[in-house]
């Protein structure tokens, strides 16, 4: 059977958004198997979408400017190809990029954070990298909190 003949069906069209209602993956993507036996792959379906309408993919990601990982509609504002630059950027734009003590792998909590920055603030140490040896932190996590680039500050603002 046909790409498209197995792809189009599994896809509920909405008034904004159309959405892929086959397998899904653990991030919430939606899936499809493509190939014949011998050089069968599993691909993600908002990317077998830009290749059925065309679209050249090879080296790019697929964005989601809905914001709808299920949205396979290949068209402005929704799926449609670009760089992972500008892909980081749709992301931040939506609020969806985590930051500070809610990233997965945060090494301080807030508390942890507001006392490092009271400590800087109070200039108790001569460097960033005096300071995080105090808190048993690197000294580029340190940095990053008083530069504000890892979100704690806006944590505790």
């Amino acid at each position: 059977m046909r790409l498209e003949d197995r792809f189009w069906p599994k896809v509920q069209k909405t008034e904004t958004c159309w959405l892929w209602t086959g397998a899904v993956d653990s991030s919430g993507y939606g899936l499809i198997e493509v190939g014949g036996c011998k050089n069968r792959a599993t691909l993600r379906a908002h990317r077998v979408a830009c290749m059925l309408k065309g679209v050249r993919i090879a080296g790019l990601v697929v964005r989601h400017e809905c914001n709808v990982k299920l949205c396979v509609r290949v068209a402005k504002r929704h799926a449609q190809a670009g760089t992972q630059k500008q892909n980081m950027r749709d992301r931040e734009l939506a609020g969806n990029t985590l930051r500070g003590s809610s990233f997965h792998n945060a090494v301080m909590t807030k508390e942890k954070a507001a006392q490092v920055l009271e400590a800087y603030d109070a200039g108790v140490y001569r460097s960033v990298r005096e300071l995080g040896r105090a808190f048993g932190l690197a000294s580029s996590t340190v940095y990053n909190l008083v530069a504000g680039v890892s979100g704690y500050r806006q944590e505790l603002s």
